[in-house]
């Protein structure tokens, strides 16, 4: 496990870019400010693109209304559940004007809220239960550990921060950025696998 300032340290250990005169990194303690900005950055999509931690939200559909917001930490929806059966996930745009017991269901972004849509539109209050990919909302500094990321999968972060400052320092053709942009790459790779495996079912007990 890592916590934001470890993992800075880690960063500075792997940036391999010397300056020109003195083999000293480009980036020291003295940009601390620039690489926690990263790093959220960088933890965001992690949580984004792999999926690594969820959690459920539930609601009584009111008669009526057809869209719900989704809680302000959730970046996809994974699945949606009536009476114990998932529902059919279908485009925004096949919604049917008819009433009735909830059937399928669509997603849509609304600025930073993710909406869930359920369709037909429902005659009275059924229990909805979602499944969501959560994504961090608070920014984490000095001893904050990033927990939405399996700790056994933290250097991933590491990794995507030191492809982000060579991209910043060298541009994204630079073949320090091709290096670790790859190697960040295949560990988010890897750690879809590790979630599909359910390796880390005791941490995460929703993911199979």
């Amino acid at each position: 496990m890592m916590n934001v300032n470890e993992i800075i340290e880690d960063v500075f250990d792997l940036f391999d870019e010397p300056t020109a005169n003195g083999g000293v990194s480009k980036y020291s303690q003295d940009d601390n400010a620039l690489v926690t900005r990263i790093i959220n950055r960088v933890y965001s999509d992690i949580c984004r693109k792999t999926g690594c931690s969820r959690a459920t939200y539930s609601f009584n559909t009111v008669p009526g209304q057809r869209e719900y917001s989704m809680p302000e930490d959730c970046c996809g929806i994974k699945k949606v559940i009536y009476d114990r059966f998932p529902l059919k996930l279908i485009f925004e745009n096949r919604a049917i004007n008819f009433v009735g017991v909830p059937v399928s269901y669509y997603q849509r972004q609304s600025g930073d809220m993710v909406i869930v849509g359920i369709d037909p539109l429902p005659t009275q209050a059924y229990w909805i239960e979602v499944s969501y990919y959560v994504r961090p909302t608070k920014r984490i500094s000095g001893t904050d550990v990033p927990e939405l990321v399996p700790s056994d999968y933290h250097w991933l972060i590491s990794y995507g921060t030191v492809a982000e400052l060579f991209k910043i320092d060298k541009g994204d053709t630079s073949n320090g950025f091709v290096k670790w942009s790859g190697l960040y790459q295949s560990g988010l790779d890897d750690l879809k696998q590790y979630i599909r495996n359910g390796i880390n079912g005791d941490k995460y007990p929703s993911i199979r």
